[in-house]
């Protein structure tokens, strides 16, 4: 394999080495194709606009052009990372450790790249009055940041990819411009989230204070052989201020209230798209901090964060338990999910917890891929399918069967019905968690079973929605909220812009992803063994990582 820990990446130096610096760019190569990628989306959609005057060429031939594109690169992404499977297997470091990359971060680049692919396809048909081509650049931005994100291996680096996406979703929370509702969404984004990453930027600056370096690698290495007793009491505070800064990113109790309200002021594609994408890289990237990067962390705050992962899951499921409107659900739904995450981080990154954590990690966001690509079909402001309470979601089955079925099939699921995938994953979860902790068996298995019953209801609850009450309608709260929702739903649109088919605009790509989403759910339970076989590879590759092989 490769070692390049003493090869410089600045032209500037003398010893710089042509072939290295090469080999940097060809090793990132996905990552600086998404880059140029949206620079090129952002000029050749600027480059239409001149047209709009002509009859023939209106806003939704650029949102089109947009569209398009962003799904041909996106595509060409995954192409390349397919590609570069050959050297998915090296350790590596590029831009004088920078950046890093191992088996397991590339899975998880390629599974993200797969979400935002789906993601893209699901809302190519949408065509709404304020929904411009900017959208697409922004998101592929946030895709570009969150790519590096994973990979950095530089306080500097890693830093700047948190602000590049965070400043995305801030973008992408107030995109409706007309809503008061979503510039608040917005707002609370930005100021919230603020205080996240000075948070993160004072634990990290503390680090480099104590260290003096920015490099990881070096401050990994002196917690690596460092004894728990000796760790200064600075250190463990900036260890405190990192996962307290983490833990808001992941909407983690207590530091979850301003997720529904997010959720519900942003738009429905936004909304979508930060339950599909914006935690996944905080839970690889705080996972690494605290089994490979801060090796004690996880000794020191284990019994904390096991209380942030039971609070996390009591709350959620109390909380979407008596929601109306789907954002927040939606909301609520996905903090009792990443509590059960948490549970699995907060123990010692050994084989069985990383089984566990890539587990449920992948059911679940799979699952939620599923779900929200579903959505997103039937999603259409122009014929007034919207998505603003959980009632809405009763028209489904009357306009597409299909998505019904897929739809249903994917809440038991989520809701921990056998034999489905997502009952396997916390089995198994329950399992894992029995042989950490003997002694709490009991409390463990009543609190899940407690909160998956809750969940079970509400899931079933919109299942009776689609199939037993199709013609529902949607309980108006009797407030400000839902009259300027209905005054901004974009309904104004030019000549040409609504499709006259009633049937939800769903590519035939799309429609065989969720052909084999709903198919690998139903059937899981057969080729399980194969499945438990590649966890068990990453979780092994995440292993040695930990344990000191970073570059061999």
């Amino acid at each position: 394999m490769l070692n390049k820990s003493k090869i410089s990446s600045s032209i500037f130096f003398d010893n710089f080495d042509n072939t290295y610096y090469f080999l940097d760019f060809v090793f990132f190569a996905p990552e600086f194709f998404i880059m140029f990628s949206s620079i090129s989306i952002f000029f050749i959609t600027i480059t239409c606009f001149p047209f709009q005057s002509l009859d023939s060429f209106k806003r939704k031939n650029i949102l089109e052009i947009s569209n398009s594109l962003s799904i041909v690169s996106v595509f060409f992404v995954l192409t390349l990372y397919v590609n570069s499977y050959s050297i998915a297997f090296c350790n590596y470091s590029v831009f004088n450790w920078f950046f890093y990359s191992t088996f397991f971060l590339f899975f998880f680049k390629l599974f993200i790249a797969f979400i935002v692919f789906c993601y893209f396809l699901s809302i190519s048909h949408i065509f709404e009055e304020n929904f411009t081509f900017e959208f697409n650049f922004f998101i592929m931005i946030s895709f570009f940041a969150i790519q590096l994100f994973l990979s950095s291996f530089h306080i500097i680096s890693l830093y700047l990819c948190l602000e590049l996406q965070s400043f995305c979703y801030y973008v992408l929370a107030a995109y409706r411009k007309n809503s008061a509702y979503s510039a608040e969404a917005g707002l609370k984004f930005f100021i919230l989230n603020s205080f996240a990453s000075a948070f993160i930027l004072f634990g990290l600056s503390i680090c480099y204070l104590n260290f003096g370096t920015f490099e990881i690698r070096y401050i990994s290495h002196f917690f690596f052989y460092l004894d728990f007793d000796q760790i200064p009491t600075i250190l463990i505070m900036s260890v405190v201020m990192i996962i307290c800064g983490f833990m808001f990113k992941l909407a983690v109790v207590p530091f979850h209230a301003w997720l529904p309200d997010i959720y519900d002021g942003s738009p429905f594609v936004s909304t979508s798209f930060f339950s599909l994408v914006s935690k996944l890289p905080s839970l690889i990237v705080f996972l690494n901090f605290i089994h490979v990067f801060f090796v004690p962390a996880s000794f020191l705050f284990s019994n904390v964060l096991i209380l942030f992962g039971i609070m996390s899951i009591v709350i959620g499921s109390f909380g979407a338990l008596f929601q109306i409107r789907l954002k927040r659900f939606i909301a609520y739904s996905s903090i009792s999910q990443i509590g059960f995450i948490v549970l699995t981080i907060s123990y010692d990154a050994d084989m069985e917890s990383l089984q566990a954590f890539l587990f449920y990690v992948i059911i679940y966001f799979s699952l939620n891929l599923t779900f929200f690509c579903c959505l997103l079909a039937y999603y259409n402001p122009a014929q007034d399918r919207k998505l603003s309470t959980i009632y809405d979601l009763s028209s489904i089955y009357n306009y597409n069967k299909f998505l019904a079925i897929i739809l249903v099939f994917t809440l038991f699921s989520m809701a921990g019905i056998p034999p489905l995938a997502g009952f396997i994953s916390k089995y198994y979860l329950i399992f894992k968690i029995s042989e950490f902790e003997p002694n709490l068996v009991i409390p463990f298995l009543f609190l899940i079973v407690v909160t998956s019953s809750i969940s079970v209801f509400y899931y079933v609850r919109i299942i009776a929605l689609l199939f037993f009450e199709p013609d529902a309608i949607a309980e108006k709260e009797e407030d400000d909220y839902d009259e300027e929702e209905e005054a901004i739903l974009f309904s104004k649109y030019e000549p040409g812009m609504v499709p006259l088919s009633k049937e939800p605009s769903m590519s035939y790509l799309l429609a065989l992803f969720l052909v084999i989403l709903f198919y690998v759910n139903i059937f899981f339970i057969l080729f399980s063994s194969t499945f438990f076989y590649f966890i068990s590879l990453l979780a092994l590759h995440y292993f040695l990582l930990k344990n000191g092989y970073w570059v061999s």
